[in-house]
């Protein structure tokens, strides 16, 4: 069954400010200075952490249909 966003909502997204970043379901956003946004992912792998950053909203990642996020 697909996640449902709460924080990560279009209409929350585009209400935060530069330098922030809200994180939801191992997803994270980061407003960036230039008013970009970065999704990054932070998973547990066989009991190593790993961070990765997926993809930039002006490419047209989003948390449903972008870099493997769905």
């Amino acid at each position: 069954m697909a996640k449902s966003f709460v924080k990560l909502d279009r209409r929350e997204l585009r209400k935060l400010p530069a330098g922030q970043k809200l994180t939801e379901h191992g997803i994270t956003f980061e407003r960036l200075p230039n008013g970009d946004g970065l999704y990054s992912v932070n998973v547990m792998v066989d009991g190593i952490r790993i961070h990765r950053v997926v993809g930039r909203e002006s490419d047209g990642t989003t948390p449903h249909t972008g870099g493997g996020l769905h």
